[in-house]
């Protein structure tokens, strides 16, 4: 038989290990309830961070300024629309267009467009039965096609009014000029260029808005094409500039102008942005609208 101080012995280490257990048993339960309020406070100021951004978001929306709406037929959305009229087969098939992605060659383009459309086709007459549009000839007036050019681009466009190829643009439905290095021109019509395929882009415009510093205007734009001798008359989005793919086709005896505006409903829209620079409206950009 043991006696007591062996027994006291023995009792002696199980409440030494007991004290240690509850010891290490303690300090997990600290370190989990600091865990937890880093975690909670943690979570809280996440919150508060994502309700103060979100706040601020509405406040700037609501400080945001409201345009004005235009009408379509306003001088300001006819007359901005017409300076791109040189240069619209370069953005048709892209998602967006800056000035910086336009080329010397283009800017050319764009202020020989304008110069036409001022200069050339007001006078000619669609009505005359001995319209002849090949006599139709003459010299660009480089010092007018310059301020053509910085009216569509702004005063601080950089380009080269060299001409080192002929140009041709299309300034009107089924009507090129072709101009010469020495900006003699001559007009031509569009079967002598593209043959048995006629094609032309019709365009409506939608919405144009107005802010303090710009211009945006909504456009949608269609290609209707045929090939001569053809019943058919195809219908293709704008950005198939390619016409591998219709979206519908109608009898050849229907006016072009009735086939667009029955299918504007599936066609492409662009959004235009005309910047305001001294007092006047420039070409900044245009984008597809998704």
């Amino acid at each position: 038989m043991k006696d007591e101080k062996d027994l006291e012995i023995v009792e002696k280490p199980k409440k030494k290990k007991g004290v240690i257990i509850g010891f290490i048993l303690l300090i997990l339960i600290i370190l989990g309830l600091v865990g937890y309020i880093l975690y909670d406070k943690g979570i809280i100021k996440l919150d508060a961070k994502k309700e103060k951004v979100e706040t601020n978001e509405e406040v700037k929306k609501e400080k945001e300024e409201t345009p004005e709406e235009l009408s379509i037929d306003d001088k300001l959305v006819t007359e901005n629309m017409k300076k791109i009229g040189g240069f619209s087969e370069n953005y048709y098939d892209k998602e967006k267009t800056t000035i910086e992605d336009l080329d010397n060659n283009v800017l050319l383009s764009a202020g020989i467009y304008l110069y036409a459309q001022d200069s050339i086709v007001p006078s000619i007459n669609y009505d005359d039965e001995n319209l002849e549009i090949e006599a139709i000839k003459g010299t660009i007036n480089k010092e007018k096609l310059g301020k053509n050019i910085k009216s569509i681009f702004g005063s601080k466009i950089k380009y080269n009014d060299t001409l080192t190829e002929k140009q041709y643009v299309k300034i009107d439905k089924g009507i090129i000029m072709e101009v010469n290095s020495n900006y003699s021109y001559k007009l031509r019509g569009m079967d002598n260029e593209w043959g048995d395929l006629v094609s032309n882009i019709y365009t409506k415009n939608e919405k144009a808005l107005q802010y303090s510093d710009r211009i945006e205007i909504y456009q949608k734009s269609l290609i209707l094409s045929q090939t001569r001798g053809e019943d058919f008359v195809y219908v293709y989005k704008a950005t198939d500039q390619g016409l591998k793919s219709s979206i519908g086709k109608e009898s050849a005896a229907i006016k072009w102008e009735d086939i667009a505006n029955k299918y504007y409903n599936k066609a492409d829209t662009y959004k235009f942005i005309f910047k305001l620079e001294d007092g006047n409206y420039i070409f900044s950009s245009v984008e597809l609208v998704k």
